[in-house]
C-alpha cells in the first residue's frame, strides 16, 4: 500500500499518514462437518511454524454426499493485519526494506496469514493441506525474524517494491 502510493507520486510522509492499516485475506475451504475424519498428529509431521503444544486431534477431509466427495463444504477467511503505528510509519517514510518492516511489525504483534490458518486448523475448521495450499509452503518467519516467504501484507508495506501485486490487500484512510 505504501509503495503503491509513493509510486503514484504521493510523498512518503503523506502516504504514511494516510494509511491506518494494511490487511490481507485469503479464503480456505471449510472441512465438511458431515464427513471430516479425526487423526492424531505425530511429532515432526506438522509444519515447523505450526506451534506448540501439539493438538491431540486434527481433522482431514474425507468426502460424502453432502460435500459431493470433496471433503470441504464452504469457505472461511484467514487474515493478517498490520495496523499503522508510529514505528511502521517511520520505517515506511525512511523506505525500510522488507526484513526491517517485518521485524518492526512482529514487535507490534503482527502474525502472518499462516498463523490465523493454523488457529483454524486447531479449531477443526480447515485442514493443514488447505492452509499450505492457500498460504504457501515456505516458512514466513517467527516474531523478530526475517521472513523466508514474504506475506501479502509485508509485500504491500515494502516501500522498496514498486511492481504490481495481486493479493487481497486493502487500505483505509
Amino acid at each position: 500500500a505504501y509503495a503503491r502510493m509513493i509510486d503514484m507520486g504521493i510523498e512518503p510522509y503523506l502516504a504514511a499518514d494516510a494509511i491506518i492499516g494494511v490487511m490481507a485475506q485469503r479464503l480456505v475451504r471449510r472441512l465438511c462437518p458431515h464427513c471430516r475424519t479425526p487423526y492424531a498428529p505425530q511429532p515432526g509431521s506438522l509444519p515447523p511454524d505450526f506451534g506448540e503444544p501439539l493438538p491431540r486431534v486434527l481433522w482431514n477431509p474425507a468426502g460424502c454426499r453432502e460435500c459431493r466427495g470433496s471433503g470441504y463444504l464452504g469457505r472461511v477467511a484467514i487474515f493478517e493485519l498490520v495496523p499503522s503505528s508510529s514505528s511502521i510509519r517511520d520505517a515506511c517514510v525512511h523506505q525500510a526494506n522488507l526484513a526491517e518492516l517485518h521485524r518492526t511489525a512482529a514487535r507490534l504483534g503482527y502474525r502472518p496469514l499462516r498463523f490465523d490458518g493454523w488457529q483454524k486448523v486447531r479449531e477443526g475448521i480447515t485442514s493443514i493441506d488447505e492452509v499450505l495450499r492457500v498460504a504457501g509452503h515456505g516458512l514466513e518467519g517467527s516474531a523478530g525474524e526475517s521472513p523466508g516467504v514474504p506475506t501479502p501484507v509485508m509485500n504491500a508495506l515494502d516501500a522498496n517494491r514498486f511492481g504490481s501485486e495481486t493479493s487481497s490487500e486493502s487500505s483505509t484512510g
